[in-house]
């Protein structure tokens, strides 16, 4: 359990690393999906259900995620940024997918990493549970950066 415990904890914060200065979606996608693998690894020593629920709900996120890049034709930021040219409704869907995948709190994604740290803190191990949540800042900071381009900058014409 420590071992999971640990490399869990080390996937979160390289997959937060990692994705911050990509510039490429998929990049980003891989990155994210390298983060959201260590909350499960984590919460795997604890609650198996925890994991199913937080597999459940990353899996529909990031298909949905997908499912938009193919359509919007996304392949970096540039073209994401542009993308609300393309189709207005779309682009706002994905917005609202990667501030779920960020964990943001009005959100699906934010209550099973709301469960995870509630059940670390319950087995005593508050400091993991700080240092993911604060690892999953990291995260969070390249999907407002998407959003931010997709939202609040306009194109080079």
């Amino acid at each position: 359990p420590t071992l999971l415990i640990f490399l869990g904890s080390l996937s979160i914060a390289l997959g937060g690393w990692g994705g911050l200065n990509q510039p490429q979606m998929r990049k980003i996608m891989a990155y994210s999906s390298t983060a959201h693998l260590g909350w499960m690894v984590v919460v795997l020593v604890f609650s198996k259900q925890l994991t199913l629920v937080n597999l459940f709900v990353y899996l529909t996120m990031t298909s949905s995620m997908f499912f938009l890049m193919i359509n919007l034709t996304s392949t970096n930021i540039n073209k994401t940024a542009i993308s609300w040219m393309k189709n207005l409704s779309l682009t706002s869907t994905m917005m609202i997918i990667l501030m779920s995948l960020g964990g943001l709190p009005p959100t699906s994604g934010f209550i099973p990493k709301w469960l995870i740290l509630e059940e670390m803190i319950k087995q005593n191990m508050s400091p993991t549970a700080t240092i993911m949540a604060l690892s999953a800042l990291l995260s969070l900071f390249f999907y407002l950066r998407l959003t931010y381009a997709v939202s609040l900058t306009t194109p080079p014409s």
